[in-house]
């Protein structure tokens, strides 16, 4: 059983390293999104070990914890870090408003601000949302 999976696993991996080559081809140097999380760290590794060119940002919430800032800076030494014109206590002034989960406001501001020119590479699962489930099939 275990080596069933590992063997679909490295298949799924061989298969995600070959999509990037192949779309590659088609785009620009693609920008990877990175929050430092679990979607963020397997995708920066299949990315890499595509050997395809690319860069990736860490954009800063202003709230994000130390531990994570700390991680990034550690282990993901060429990940840019770029900084939000307004931190998210000057967005929330600004904007009136608290964001919860209908008014997500904080994430297009803080967190989507590349790659609007460029092919965006980001972690997705299916299992987050209907929505991350839809756009994660249309892929």
């Amino acid at each position: 059983m275990k080596s069933h999976v590992m063997s679909q696993l490295a298949a799924l991996e061989a298969e995600s390293i070959h999509i990037f080559r192949e779309v590659a081809a088609e785009m620009e140097r693609p920008c990877l999104l990175f929050s430092g999380g679990k979607d963020s760290i397997v995708v920066e590794d299949l990315v890499r070990r595509s050997g395809i060119a690319y860069d990736a940002h860490f954009n800063m919430t202003s709230v994000d914890p130390p531990e994570l800032l700390r991680f990034i800076r550690d282990h993901y030494p060429d990940v840019g870090w770029d900084r939000p014109p307004m931190s998210m206590f000057q967005l929330i002034v600004h904007t009136g408003m608290l964001p919860t989960r209908a008014a997500r406001f904080c994430c297009h501001y803080l967190k989507e601000r590349h790659g609007h020119d460029r092919t965006v590479v980001t972690g997705v699962r299916a299992q987050e949302s209907n929505t991350r489930r839809c756009t994660a099939a249309a892929i």
